[in-house]
């Protein structure tokens, strides 16, 4: 709870200080850019007034998103508001994946039959005789899973013959 961290951006001199919570925990926010070099020393003043060797990294680039992928592709449903979940999957240029699905942006090219939320759950609305295509999009990178929503609704009964006879002996 009485340790102080100083984060210096070591290419144009800019210096922070923040406090550690009483976990050792931080966060401080430092103006920096690609290839800067960021120099972080921590003191726990309980103990000492002298500070920890210096830690330095390097800020990289942010990933590069390649493609997005869903899962499941392909959804059955037999029921109106069955529903099931999308997982949105990012692959990235390092070959790093990550679970994107909050921060992509759904659609339904037919939402009268198969919803679908900002949350990427697709509900079973009506039957529609084709495949209804659900459209994942983040950052402009699209992964689509079809829908297929077959929902058999009862209209009529009728019975043969319409009249019987019943005799009763006894």
């Amino acid at each position: 709870a009485n340790a102080k961290i100083n984060i210096t951006n070591k290419n144009n001199g800019l210096l922070i200080s923040v406090n550690a919570n009483g976990s050792g925990s931080f966060t401080g926010n430092i103006d920096a850019s690609v290839g800067d070099v960021l120099s972080v020393v921590a003191y726990d003043l309980s103990q000492s007034k002298d500070p920890s060797a210096a830690t330095e990294v390097t800020v990289m680039a942010p990933p590069v998103l390649l493609s997005i992928e869903v899962s499941p592709a392909v959804m059955n449903f037999n029921a109106a508001s069955q529903y099931q979940d999308i997982t949105v999957t990012g692959h990235y240029y390092n070959g790093a994946t990550a679970n994107l699905t909050s921060k992509a942006l759904f659609s339904s090219d037919k939402p009268s039959s198969a919803a679908v939320s900002s949350s990427g759950r697709v509900a079973a609305l009506a039957h529609d005789d084709n495949p209804v295509i659900i459209t994942a999009d983040v950052s402009g990178r699209t992964a689509q899973v079809s829908v297929t929503v077959t929902i058999i609704t009862l209209t009529s009964i009728s019975v043969d013959p319409a009249n019987i006879s019943l005799t009763f002996i006894g």
